[in-house]
């Protein structure tokens, strides 16, 4: 399959313009919430501990002495020191490094979705550019940033990662996986989210081409009811009573 022209300069133009308003303050970071401003200042700690040990202690990133007198930052879920996303915070700072990691963040998604847009569905350009246009102004990542949630602006890599995947030719698919590392290194349970989402998708895509659609879709009822009765519940018993009423309505029971 021959990749799709590249996104308009519009829709690029668009994207930017939308992400722009972070840089009218280029140093600014905080909000005055104090309590969001700690789910954000927690999240990107460890950007700021790698940078940390990288310029000014020339010591790889593994551990920190700023907190509790030699932390290990190596392997915890929101440590990104050995992610590509760590290079615009160390040429730029914490702050401008990752307004820019966010941008293209965005950039990345509402490509992804003028991809799918062109090749999935095989819409024109002026359909594919508003889809793009409107995932990018949905409002996912500015309700991420009041909420203070970085890990959760990963998110936006969904789409590529579908793109890339969906094409099927071995390029592709490395870049998809590659795409992956950057919320599986520093996303934590956002990483396992976007894993199932994808999984999802693609499982909704086979059974829409089989003609099979109503199936997948009970089936994937079937399969995540009762963990969302376990998880809202935080036990084991409505999985129990799931069970059992299945068994009964069974031609068996």
């Amino acid at each position: 399959m021959s990749a799709p022209a590249p996104m308009p300069r519009l829709v690029v133009a668009a994207v930017l313009a939308f992400a722009g308003w972070m840089f009218l303050q280029p140093l600014g970071i905080a909000s005055d919430d104090p309590y969001r401003d700690n789910d954000w200042f927690t999240d990107r700690v460890f950007d700021v501990l790698a940078r940390d040990a990288l310029l000014q202690h020339h010591q790889l990133p593994l551990r920190s002495h700023l907190l509790g007198g030699g932390f290990p930052t190596l392997g915890h879920p929101f440590d990104g020191a050995f992610s590509p996303t760590l290079l615009p915070t160390l040429l730029l700072g914490d702050v401008l490094g990752v307004k820019v990691v966010l941008t293209l963040l965005l950039l990345l998604g509402a490509w992804g979705v003028w991809g799918l847009a062109r090749e999935e569905l095989g819409l024109g350009s002026l359909g594919a550019g508003f889809a793009a246009v409107a995932f990018a102004w949905a409002g996912w990542l500015p309700s991420m940033l009041l909420v203070g949630f970085y890990p959760q602006c990963f998110f936006l890599v969904t789409p590529a990662i579908l793109l890339l995947l969906w094409r099927g030719d071995r390029r592709s698919i490395l870049l998809a996986g590659a795409l992956y590392f950057l919320p599986l290194t520093q996303a934590g349970n956002a990483a396992l989210a976007i894993g199932w989402m994808v999984a999802v998708a693609s499982l909704l895509r086979a059974a829409a081409k089989a003609r099979a659609l109503p199936l997948a879709l009970l089936s994937l009822l079937l399969f995540s009811a009762p963990l969302a009765f376990v998880a809202e519940a935080r036990s084991w018993l409505p999985l129990g009573a799931w069970a059992g009423l299945v068994v009964l309505a069974s031609p068996a029971g």
